[in-house]
């Protein structure tokens, strides 16, 4: 998707929910398109979409013929407009992050339906064509932020065990003071015990700065000598290859124990 062309804030009100109204519909047929959602879905993604950019009605005009790899620069826009329109305090980028994987939370399949295609690819066509969807599905929702990603400093250098690849990861921010500050703010709870734990979607009532991008994570339940886990993708992880293919490290990831 094209950068912007034209200036978020000099926009009126009007126009500013006229845009985000258009970009919902934008992100719905780039959902669509990439079979996250289904035409049965559309209807509830929007209204979700609406409510939480809080636009009393969708867009009557036409969605504009485009092709992206990735919804990333779309959701950069809502998600700069949304600041404007004071959903959330733009300058704190953490708030950023987490507004935008709540846009994209509303096109995410539930986790009983991404582990029922995963396990159905798993028996049919093997791990690696299960990993690598997905691995894609993290891509199109934006949790793997490949733009970011490219970013990254890397490089191969000669060991005594082989060549080692470094990596020096650019890719996931580091809290800013304002997101600290704002987190000692917060009462202790207890929930979730770990940012990376079930839930993946932290309790909507952690307020933005604590809590963690997760609404369009999605983990899968793997069994490890006897215990239970989950796995997820990295919002880091590069392209997952041959070597690395195995049903207890798809795509890199974090896991949790699953109780």
């Amino acid at each position: 998707m094209a950068k912007n062309e034209f200036d978020i804030t000099s926009l009126t009100p009007e126009q500013r929910d006229a845009r985000l109204a258009l970009d919902v519909e934008r992100l719905l047929r780039f959902g669509r398109k990439h079979k996250l959602i289904k035409d049965l879905d559309i209807l509830v993604a929007r209204n979700t979409l609406l409510d939480l950019l809080v636009l009393a009605v969708p867009s009557e005009a036409k969605p504009p013929k485009e092709d992206p790899e990735t919804p990333a620069a779309l959701l950069d826009e809502m998600v700069e407009l949304a600041a404007q329109k004071e959903l959330f305090d733009g300058a704190v980028n953490q708030y950023r992050i987490n507004f935008e994987t709540r846009l994209m939370g509303a096109l995410m399949p539930r986790e009983s339906e991404v582990c029922k295609k995963f396990r159905k690819l798993y028996v049919k066509q093997g791990a690696k064509a299960a990993t690598d969807w997905f691995y894609q599905l993290c891509v199109d929702t934006n949790y793997i932020r490949t733009a970011q990603i490219a970013k990254n400093i890397q490089w191969n250098t000669a060991t005594p065990y082989g060549e080692l690849e470094i990596t020096i990861n650019l890719t996931k921010p580091e809290k800013d003071p304002k997101t600290i500050a704002l987190e000692r703010l917060q009462p202790k709870n207890g929930y979730p015990a770990c940012m990376l734990a079930d839930p993946p979607a932290c309790s909507a009532r952690r307020t933005l700065a604590t809590r963690a991008a997760s609404t369009s994570r999605r983990a899968r339940p793997t069994a490890l000598c006897p215990s239970r886990w989950r796995v997820s993708s990295s919002i880091c992880s590069t392209a997952p290859t041959p070597t690395s293919m195995s049903t207890a490290s798809c795509c890199t990831s974090s896991t949790s124990r699953w109780r």
